[in-house]
């Protein structure tokens, strides 16, 4: 009986750190697993005047033309992204097939810091690059203060 004692605390202090390391173990791989989804999630955006106009720059690195969206209310401008991605996964020595299909959206919205012309806005997109521009609205008004 006096054996079985001495052999308990060195079982439990062996199942204890196997427990310990299958638990790490766990949240190593769920962090694996997620880190994608937050990487890439944000993109670049400069403004800045330039001979009387404003430019909103964007760099979107591995971004198609038809994937942007460029939405504008008052003093606002949103920039959408939608990529739609399709994986497929057909490993037939292991006889294993996996297809997945997922849509990516990355949307920033930015403050103008004028109010802009909206007959006036022009966009292009070149090597990675959105560059929109807008016309600021006419000058300044000044209010004078009455006595």
């Amino acid at each position: 009986m006096d054996d079985k004692k001495s052999q308990l605390p060195g079982f439990f202090e062996h199942t204890f750190l196997d427990l310990v390391r299958a638990v790490d173990s766990f949240f190593d791989q769920s962090l694996q697993a997620v880190e994608p989804l937050f990487q890439g999630s944000s993109f670049s955006v400069d403004i800045y005047e330039s001979n009387g106009e404003i430019v909103v720059e964007a760099v979107l690195p591995d971004v198609q033309e038809n994937q942007i969206r460029i939405d504008r209310s008052g003093r606002q401008l949103r920039i959408l992204i939608e990529q739609q991605q399709m994986r497929e996964v057909n490993d037939e020595v292991r006889d294993y097939y996996r297809r997945t299909h997922f849509l990516k959206s990355r949307e920033q919205t930015v403050e103008l810091p004028f109010e802009a012309d909206t007959n006036s806005s022009r966009a292009a997109f070149h090597n990675g690059v959105l560059k929109v521009v807008f016309q600021k609205r006419g000058p300044l008004e000044s209010i004078p203060i009455e006595d």
